[in-house]
């Protein structure tokens, strides 16, 4: 009763019984088709957001391979300008790595040790040297990985039949 007064609300017209739960389960089945949709709207609000957030860091992803791509491409010139700088030293160039192991000699460094390129590579220095030339050079690599900058001295070796400068 609403205002004094008898409401009927009634989807199907009749007192049949039959038609009253027709129309309950019409109602009912409103209800939960309703809330299907609703559901599938939330769902689909969330997948769309989920993909443009997806999109944005496939982006960012893309961006920064190519921002990698293109340091790696600048590196590669860098490091090949310096190979070529010092394949043409007209001095010959050597590094040792922590382990004495000869890491890059240049061509002039070959020439020197009177030995080829391939031979030298990945020796260790006490394979190139005499003993008491090994402990000066060995002297000064302990100073250098210990301060880890690099420190100027002068050996003769007579193995190489002249001076040469440890860096």
């Amino acid at each position: 009763e609403l205002f004094d007064q008898r409401w009927d609300v009634s989807l199907w017209p009749g007192p049949d019984q039959r038609a009253r739960q027709l129309s309950m389960w019409l109602l009912a089945s409103a209800f939960v088709v309703s809330g299907l949709l609703a559901f599938l709207l939330r769902a689909s609000a969330l997948a769309r957001r989920r993909l443009h957030r997806a999109e944005a860091v496939g982006r960012d992803l893309g961006e920064q391979i190519l921002e990698r791509e293109r340091a790696e491409a600048a590196l590669q010139e860098r490091e090949q300008e310096n190979r070529s700088l010092l394949e043409s030293l007209s001095d010959g160039f050597l590094v040792l790595d922590r382990r004495r192991q000869v890491h890059y000699l240049n061509p002039e460094a070959a020439r020197r040790f009177r030995r080829p390129r391939e031979d030298l590579q990945g020796l260790a220095l006490d394979k190139l040297l005499r003993p008491d030339e090994v402990r000066d050079v060995m002297a000064c690599c302990e100073r250098v990985f210990e301060r880890g900058h690099s420190q100027v001295t002068e050996i003769y070796s007579t193995t190489l039949q002249g001076w040469f400068e440890l860096r």
